[in-house]
């Protein structure tokens, strides 16, 4: 099935920056073969997309893995995700989380990302300042590591 946005224009799914992705998040990827689609109905405000009938498929270096739009001009896929980089001019093309805390529910509502693949928290995800020593705690098995 063709991915479709409701007449209010909300869908199953979003636009996230390459500066603070390399990768969607786990289960949130777009595969290549709905790429384009989901690219097009994603970027219909964005009149600088140079051919919305093409997807640009690549094992670049210097850009995030998965559906992304390269510099609001391009609809590219990168299949290699082992050297996926952080990459201002991508915004990448992922699913939205039905919720946020199902999401997050995978230890006491709280997960670890690997800094390799972030550098912050999913918008919505982030721990309050309050719940942090908290969430640090439930997640660490040994407390004498955490500093």
């Amino acid at each position: 099935t063709q991915p479709t946005a409701s007449s209010n224009g909300n869908s199953d799914y979003e636009l996230l920056s390459g500066e603070a992705y390399k990768k969607c998040p786990n289960g949130l990827e777009v595969p290549q073969e709905d790429c384009l689609a989901v690219a097009d109905l994603l970027t219909q405000d964005i009149n600088t997309i140079s051919n919305r009938n093409y997807l640009h498929v690549y094992d670049w270096t210097f850009t995030p893995c998965g559906c992304f739009i390269w510099g609001d001009s391009l609809i590219d896929y990168d299949f290699n995700c082992g050297n996926a980089v952080f990459q201002p001019s991508a915004k990448l093309v992922c699913k939205k989380p039905t919720s946020r805390k199902r999401e997050l529910s995978t230890n006491n509502d709280y997960i670890k990302l690997s800094g390799s693949l972030y550098d912050k928290c999913p918008s919505g995800a982030e721990v309050a300042q309050e719940d942090c020593l908290a969430a640090a705690i439930s997640l660490t098995a040994d407390i004498s590591t955490i500093r």
